[in-house]
This record gives structure tokens, sequence and C-alpha cells, in this order.
């Protein structure tokens, strides 16, 4: 987007969207901007909940694999 008078009225960045409604009723168009990555710009601001030890990854999957072959109960320990 470039530095158009519109961007700034609906404070468009570049790398933002610009969406256009349009009501069919009163038949009026209206611009507006979503920003870019709004969501995702916020990972890692806040600290993360829960246990924050390292992780041990082999015993991960060693008790998923073992609850995936138990989960119907007809197949013994892995």
């Amino acid at each position: 987007m470039s530095d158009f008078k519109e961007s700034k009225k609906i404070n468009a960045k570049p790398g933002d969207q610009v969406v256009f409604y349009y009501n069919e009723e009163s038949e009026e168009i209206s611009v507006s901007s979503i920003k870019k990555d709004s969501l995702l710009s916020l990972y890692g601001s806040m600290p993360p909940k829960g246990d924050k030890s390292q992780k041990d990854w082999d015993a991960i999957r060693n008790l998923a694999r073992a609850e995936y072959l138990n989960r119907d109960g007809n197949i013994e320990e892995y």
C-alpha cells in the first residue's frame, strides 16, 4: 500500500490487509484494515504456564506410543 490519503484514514500500514464491506440495504461500501500478524505479534509476550523443566522427548514419545497401542485394551505393553 502506498502513501495515499485513504490509507492514512483507515490507519493502514504496508503489509496490512484492506477489507471492503458492502451493505446491500444502504448500498454503502465501507473500508477497514486488518493489521498484519496481529495475533502472531503477541507470541512470546507472556511466559508459558506450567512446568518449565526440560522435556524428555524420548520419554514423551514412548508414553504416547504405549497409550496409542493400548487404547483399545487389546495390546499389551510395547
